[in-house]
């Protein structure tokens, strides 16, 4: 059997570039999330979709889906779950919802480990490397947050709650930075109830938004057809003060 096609050239992995620094603190049962081929550890579960789109390594996903939802994990489980360069990919609408899945699938004292791009030092880094595309976009092109950072993802825990700061480190390689949280309390069927309301708020007024687009454009061109006739008149009066005749020359 023919070996399945690479969705990229084999390149290192960012987990692979601190895992010294990562390992001590993805101990026990864990879930590495978005691994790429290149797992934190042999020993854990990884997870990525059916068809990653980065070639760090030769490990073949186990659990393949959408890491948005981790519906194969009960709440409270692992002792970890570990994710490198992967939060930053989804719109700043949907980080809370995100890390909030994550942090309900971790049992109460167990971590939530996040190796992640400052993407001020990521962009800075790709202009020094030359890392510029044929469309001038500098980079990854998943990043979509300018402002992502550390202070941006602990704002973020904070607002979740049920989970504080273990350990930090602000600077890691050129661009990188590991941030540790510890949960505090387990996940609540209520806390479940929340987030589910809260993506259904989101996509409400996404909806509303997009209906309220919709309602100035027709109502623009309603109030063009209304007054039509009067800029119509209009029109003709200035031609007529002007001498130029509004019949058509033959």
């Amino acid at each position: 059997m023919e070996p399945s096609p690479k969705p990229t050239i084999l390149y290192p992995s960012e987990t692979s570039k601190h895992r010294e620094d990562i390992l001590p603190f993805c101990q026990g049962y864990g879930l590495d999330v978005g691994f790429g081929g290149d797992p934190i550890s042999q020993t854990a579960i990884r997870m990525d979709m059916p068809a990653p789109y980065a070639y760090t390594g030769d490990f073949p996903v186990q659990l393949g889906g959408d890491c948005r939802n981790l519906k194969w994990i009960a709440n409270d489980s692992l002792d970890y779950l570990y994710s490198s360069h992967v939060l930053e990919d989804f719109d700043r609408t949907d980080t809370e919802s995100v890390l909030r899945e994550w942090i309900r699938v971790v049992k109460p004292g167990g971590l939530v480990v996040l190796l992640l791009p400052d993407q001020v030092r990521y962009i800075a880094s790709c202009l020094r490397r030359g890392e510029i595309g044929r469309d001038g976009r500098i980079g990854n092109p998943h990043h979509s947050i300018d402002d992502f950072s550390i202070d941006y993802v602990m704002q973020v825990a904070v607002r979740i709650g049920g989970v504080e700061k273990h350990h930090c480190l602000k600077q890691l390689g050129e661009y990188s930075f590991l941030l540790v949280l510890k949960k505090t309390k387990p996940t609540s069927a209520a806390g479940d109830k929340i987030a589910t309301l809260t993506e259904t708020l989101d996509q409400l007024y996404q909806e509303r938004s997009a209906i309220k687009q919709e309602l100035k454009e027709a109502q623009g061109r309603l109030q063009y057809y209304e007054h039509r006739p009067l800029l119509k008149m209009v029109l003709n009066r200035l031609k007529r003060r002007l001498g130029i005749s509004s019949k058509k020359r033959k």
